[in-house]
Order: structure tokens, then C-alpha cells, then sequence
């Protein structure tokens, strides 16, 4: 049984701070105690513990372990080393630290390095002798965004072929970043080609909008922007950018969904133009506002902005310019952070669909415990959700939390749900709280072919009540008596 796992990339952006939160996802629900290490990690020069990735697995998982001892050594000190041609102490210094870490787990997650900045040539040389050198079996992400299944192949035996070289050996890859409309093809002809090279395939995973961009709240900090609405709302990832500097109309036909717009402060019109498109239900929904030269809107815009409550955008405030602000915009990085419950819930989302747990677990050589800690009892229930899948009845279908909970059932494909009450209003409410309820049955009680049987039933079981016909007619109108009717005639 393996006691740890070695996650690596041969290329920068292959998503692997995802993948990590996926296996760490997968490791939890079955073993009691997990850590997370980095033997190089992205820190400030005091070492103090903001690299991503650890903030990230720490503060997802409410780890008990101190970020400091997640990690080798920060990349000032791992620089400082290569600069000095003192490799062998920095694998020594490495290899120490997480020694005293895994004492403490049961199976430990090591996440390779970035392959940014001054370490990237001798990187892949780094991560091969770490995973050597600790008995680590090696997963390798590889990227599939704009490959062919020949380039990922070749990709793969060569990464194969350079750990033989440095003594080691890579156990099995997953393929990140695919053509969504092509996973499946692509996963069986990977799954024949890779297994004839003895690398093991453990998932295809699609491309995902929702990780390619940050959220609203990284580019604010990035720009030293200041939120002038809708702080609660920073966490909308924005998919893309575009600069309104043109007439309203010409700004209107080029909004794309999920965008950042930037915006000279002064321009009114733009400002008050989008926001009613943010009304509409004709136009796409944008991520968040940046209004910039530090100008605000003037009094009655801003009376107009804090009179729409149903409006869930941010819109904050930069010094700089249109220009410049747009260049800095595309020098943000998407991360995924704890708080990015959108993102997070994304990933686990693509690992539930396109990964299997057991098939994991066999390759990876990894024994389920036979205790069952609270992530596993969870994990159970979500499993068997999903391989015994319900049909559930929801009456309230206009709530946040219902539309919320939906959503997330859906994507995780958990049961088979059905929202009663009026479909256009249930949808316009979604779209309030940028809910996406995708093809979920909505049921209107009143235009059911069955509304007149059921007003039947319940006027003959009512009647003794003293409950008249129209009486009865409009209880089952009501989605809640509608929905009980329906459990009462096996319908649910």
C-alpha cells in the first residue's frame, strides 16, 4: 500500500493546483489522516506561508498541521541553492522536512513544483529525485488544451522515459484541459495507448471556464482597486475582459458572459446602460464593473445603482487608465482559493463526472481504512446518492438555498430534481443569484395534465372537512399541497 502520491506536470498552466484539490477530495473520504506537501513552494522571503496551492488544500480541508511545515523550502532558498550548484542540499533539506511531515499521516499528497521562474531547468531533475527518493508513486498531469491524442501520448513517454533516466519511474497520468465535446473519445484511445506504455490512466478532465479566469476580487487587489458596490459579490469569476469606450449601443452587442468590463468613471451612460442589462433578461450577465482615472459615478447613477437590489455585480474603482488597466487585467492569474466556492465546487464537480474513486484507489495501490472518519461517512452518502439516484420533489423552487442546492445536485448528478411553481419566474430568479439550473424539470401545477385528478382526490379526501371543490382546486395550485399530492400518488 503506497503511503503517499506524487503529483508533477512536464508544462506550466496544466491546472494542477485542481487536479490536487480533486485527489485531495478523493484521499480524504478514505483515509483518516492526509497532508499536503510542497517541496518547493511560492512564499515571501520571510517564508511565511502564502503559497496557493498549501493555502488552498489547508484551508479547504481545515488541515490541523501549520502551514509551515507544508512545504521543503520556499523558492528564494531553492534559487539560492541552484544559483550555487548546492542541488544535493536542496534535495537533503527537502527530503528532512517532509520526513518530520509524514510522520504525522497516514498517506501524504506531494505537489510538484510550478516550472516558473529561475528553478524551471532543472525542475523536472528536482521533482524526479524527490519522488525517487521518498517511494513516491509519480502521477503526471499532462495538458490536453490544443493536443491531439498522438502529442499527449508522446508527451507522456517522453516525461516516462526522462524519470527512468534520473532512476525513477511514472506510475500514471491524468489528462487535464480536454475539448469538452471530445472527453470520451479521447479518454478510450488514451486509455489503450498509455496502458500499452505501462502508465496507468486515472481520468480525462474537459476544459472548465470558471478555473480559466479570476475572480473579481483577485483583479481588484492586483489593481489596488476600491469596491464601490456589491462587495458581496467578489468572488464572481470573470471569464473574460472587454473595454467600453465606445457608444453604449456598439458596448451593449459586445458583452460576452461572464465578462469584466472596464470603463472610463465618467461615462454615465455605459455605467447605467449596463446596469440595466443586468435587468434584462436578453443580455448576458457580466462578472463585475472596473470604472477607472479614480472617477466615481455621479449622484444619480449612484442613487440608481443602490436602488437595485437584484443586481449581483461588483463594481470598483482604479486609478489608472482604460489602457493600462486592461494590460494589468490580463497579467492576472486564476488561482483557486478556499473562499472560492464556485471554483471549488467546479472542480469536485468534474472530478465526480469524470473520475472513478475505485479505479483510483486500485491504481494507486491505496487500501480503504476501516475507520470511518467523518469526510468518509460523507463521501459514502454522496456515493450512494449518486449510484442509487432519487427522484426529489422541491415545492419552494423560487428560495436561494433551494436554487443553490439544485444546482450543485445537478452538477454532481446526485438525483433527478423537480422545482414546482411557475418555470419562467423560478428561471428569472435563478438567474438573480447566478444559479444555472440547466435542463432541471420545472413543473407549473396548474398546466399539469394531471391538476384536475389531483383536485379530485383531495376534495374526496377533504371533503368530510367541509372543503369545497374550488376551495380544493386552489390548494393544488399551492406547490407545496401539489408536491404532497404527488408523493401521496406515487408521482414524486
Amino acid at each position: 500500500m503506497s503511503k503517499n502520491l506524487y503529483v508533477t506536470i512536464n508544462e506550466a498552466k496544466s491546472g494542477k493546483s485542481a487536479i490536487s484539490l480533486g485527489l485531495m477530495e478523493l484521499l480524504t473520504s478514505t483515509i483518516k489522516r492526509v497532508g499536503f506537501f510542497r517541496p518547493i513552494a511560492h512564499v515571501h522571503e520571510d517564508d511565511s506561508p502564502t503559497d496557493v496551492s498549501i493555502e488552498l488544500i489547508h484551508g479547504h480541508f481545515g488541515l490541523d498541521d501549520d502551514p509551515e511545515s507544508m512545504y521543503g523550502v520556499s523558492t528564494v532558498v531553492a534559487e539560492d541553492l541552484v544559483a550555487h550548484g548546492k542541488l544535493d542540499q536542496l534535495l537533503e533539506t527537502i527530503i528532512d522536512r517532509y520526513k518530520a511531515y509524514e510522520a504525522d499521516h497516514d498517506f501524504v499528497l506531494i505537489e510538484g513544483t510550478n516550472y516558473e521562474g529561475v528553478t524551471t531547468a532543472i525542475e523536472f531533475d528536482v521533482n524526479a529525485l524527490v519522488a525517487r527518493e521518498l517511494g513516491a508513486p509519480v502521477l503526471m498531469i499532462l495538458k490536453g488544451a490544443g493536443r491531439s491524442v498522438d502529442q499527449i501520448v508522446a508527451s507522456a513517454e517522453i516525461s516516462r522515459d526522462q524519470f527512468k533516466k534520473r532512476g525513477g519511474d511514472l506510475h500514471a497520468a491524468m489528462v487535464n484541459l480536454v475539448d469538452k465535446a471530445h472527453v470520451e473519445e479521447i479518454r478510450a484511445e488514451l486509455q489503450e495507448r498509455l496502458t500499452e506504455q505501462g502508465i496507468a490512466l486515472l481520468g480525462v478532465l474537459p476544459q472548465e471556464p470558471l478555473l480559466a479566469g479570476p475572480t473579481a476580487r483577485e483583479i481588484m487587489r492586483a489593481l489596488n482597486g476600491k469596491i464601490l458596490y456589491g462587495e458581496e459579490y467578489l468572488d464572481n469569476v470573470a471569464t473574460g475582459f472587454s473595454v467600453a469606450a465606445m457608444k453604449l449601443e456598439s458596448c451593449l452587442e459586445r458583452i460576452a458572459p461572464g465578462a469584466l468590463v472596464i470603463t472610463p468613471g465618467d461615462r454615465q451612460d455605459i455605467i447605467a446602460g449596463l446596469m440595466a442589462s443586468q435587468i434584462s433578461t436578453t443580455m448576458e450577465d457580466i462578472s463585475a464593473m472596473v470604472l477607472t482615472a479614480g472617477l466615481s459615478p455621479a449622484p444619480p447613477i449612484d442613487r440608481l445603482i443602490r436602488g437595485l437590489r437584484s443586481i449581483r455585480l461588483p463594481i470598483f474603482s482604479v486609478e489608472t487608465n482604460s489602457f493600462d488597466t486592461a494590460t494589468r487585467v490580463h497579467e492576472v492569474k486564476p488561482v483557486i482559493r478556499p473562499e472560492n466556492k464556485q471554483k471549488i465546487d467546479a472542480v469536485l464537480s468534474l472530478f465526480s463526472s469524470y473520475v472513478d474513486p475505485a479505479a483510483f484507489r486500485e491504481k494507486i495501490s491505496i487500501e480503504a481504512p476501516e475507520i470511518v472518519t467523518p469526510r468518509l461517512f460523507l463521501h459514502k452518502i454522496l456515493h450512494a446518492a449518486a449510484s442509487n439516484r432519487k427522484r426529489i420533489v422541491l415545492p419552494e423552487g423560487r428560495e436561494e438555498r433551494i436554487l443553490r442546492a439544485t444546482e450543485i445536485m445537478q452538477k454532481r448528478d446526485l438525483a433527478e430534481i423537480t422545482l414546482l411553481g411557475d418555470e419562467e419566474r423560478i428561471r428569472a430568479r435563478a438567474a438573480e443569484f447566478k444559479v444555472d439550473l440547466g435542463d432541471t424539470r420545472i413543473l407549473d401545477p396548474v398546466r399539469q395534465p394531471n391538476f384536475d385528478d389531483y383536485v379530485q382526490t383531495y376534495y374526496e379526501l377533504r371533503k368530510h372537512k367541509g372543503v369545497p371543490l374550488d376551495i380544493a382546486r386552489d390548494h393544488m395550485a399551492d406547490p407545496i399541497f401539489y408536491g404532497t399530492m404527488m408523493v401521496h400518488k406515487d408521482d414524486a
